[in-house]
């Protein structure tokens, strides 16, 4: 029975590559080369310019690092 998800780095490589929302990737303030993991948040903050972005929001929303 094949895994509901995929399990290799070649599969996960080919779900990329298929994944439909992978045009809003550059949308959200990631690192290049960071995973985002943490679904218990207000989620990825959005690329900046933005005008309604303040310092205290972009400190209050920063990424989980470890």
């Amino acid at each position: 029975m094949a895994a509901p998800f995929p399990t290799s780095r070649i599969e996960c490589l080919e779900a990329d590559e298929n994944d439909q929302l992978a045009i809003y990737r550059n949308e959200f303030d990631v690192p290049g080369g960071a995973i985002y993991l943490d679904g218990n948040s207000l989620g990825a903050g959005l690329t900046p310019p933005l005008n309604w972005r303040t310092p205290s929001l972009t400190r209050e929303w920063g990424l989980i690092r470890s």
